[in-house]
């Protein structure tokens, strides 16, 4: 019963912090407390008589939680926390401490996730200029990071719209799904699939509005931009990440290349054949785009002080398919010897 009491103290605590930061009176926040206290019997077990519940969680909540949650707002938030962002959340990401602090290391995180929600918030409003109910399905989505922040920051104070995170490792699917119960966020959807089984699970809509790829490694985000094609998305918003697909393909046919053109000495060497192979993978992922009737934009995601994996590919459906980016793309895997990857670069 204690760890029940404890934790139900937690999330009062939190609520109190943020109204604390919201600028509630003293008056107020103990109300608050008081009637939150009457709730918690519905928590425990029904033999144990309501007047000692009710006194438990006033005392735990005054004499240790409530003085916890004041000491927390006494201590500067970081400027990184954007005002009615749930502190929980940002907690319960290991982002903000206990105490309310933010090391280097989630300082450098949340840079790069704000930074995306920036590129991302003028197309989420897009869409729901044209309708209420957005679905944005984040592919590779890992702990959720991502998901969590634009839903809190984008999504929480609209009636509609839905984040749906797409990981094929158990555990942190329902990890998340325990996260997102916690704080309340009902329109989120976590689901344990592989990029092939989401293209044909019947748990996602037939279509969607918005598809996104943080840091999905290698194939993963080619995954992403085959499930935008069959979802019809409206935007891709794609950070790449470790492309060795390419790479080692270049690697095999190097003898044969260098016998070919001068031009393989661009990547003889095997850091320039990393490198080079990462440029090609991602020239001919644009290239795939535009071939399907998107507008690409290439840009960079934060300054190369925080990631190396910086490459920013945000896609807008337009209608309009170049011939030209087909053309080139197949030559592009002809001349360099990579025909026998003419199926993961869907030119047709």
């Amino acid at each position: 019963m204690k760890q029940r009491i404890d934790a139900a103290c937690t999330n009062v605590a939190a609520a109190v912090v943020v109204r604390l930061v919201h600028g509630l009176k003293l008056t107020t926040m103990i109300d608050m407390i008081r009637k939150t206290a009457f709730e918690f019997p519905r928590s425990f077990p029904a033999w144990l008589p309501e007047a000692i519940l009710i006194k438990l969680a006033h005392v735990k909540l005054i004499y240790w939680y409530f003085k916890t949650a004041i000491r927390m707002v006494k201590t500067n938030l970081p400027p990184e926390v954007k005002p009615g962002q749930s502190l929980p959340l940002l907690q319960a990401l290991h982002i903000l401490t206990r105490d309310g602090k933010l090391n280097q290391d989630s300082r450098r995180k949340l840079k790069q996730v704000y930074h995306l929600v920036n590129f991302i918030e003028p197309l989420m409003q897009a869409v729901m200029d044209k309708q209420s109910q957005p679905v944005l399905v984040d592919h590779g989505a890992g702990k959720s990071y991502l998901g969590f922040i634009l839903y809190d920051l984008l999504l929480k104070q609209h009636a509609g719209g839905q984040v749906i995170g797409i990981e094929s490792r158990g555990e942190l699917i329902e990890k998340s799904r325990q996260l997102a119960q916690a704080c309340g966020f009902d329109r989120m959807q976590f689901e344990h699939l592989t990029v092939a089984e989401a293209m044909q699970s019947q748990q996602l809509p037939a279509t969607v509005d918005i598809v996104t790829a943080l840091h999905a490694c290698n194939t993963a985000t080619d995954d992403a931009i085959q499930f935008g094609l069959q979802k019809q998305a409206q935007f891709m918003v794609l950070v790449p990440c470790c492309q060795a697909e390419v790479a080692e393909v270049m690697r095999q046919h190097k003898a044969e290349t260098l016998a070919q053109t001068f031009l393989s000495e661009l990547w003889r060497h095997p850091i320039h054949t990393r490198e080079f192979g990462s440029q090609v993978t991602n020239v001919l992922r644009c290239l795939e785009l535009e071939a399907h009737g998107y507008q690409v934009t290439v840009t960079e995601l934060v300054g190369w002080e925080h990631s190396m994996k910086n490459e920013l590919i945000i896609a807008k459906y337009t209608g309009q398919r170049k011939r030209s980016a087909r053309e080139r793309g197949q030559q592009l895997l002809e001349q360099l010897n990579l025909s026998n990857l003419s199926a993961r670069f869907n030119f047709e």
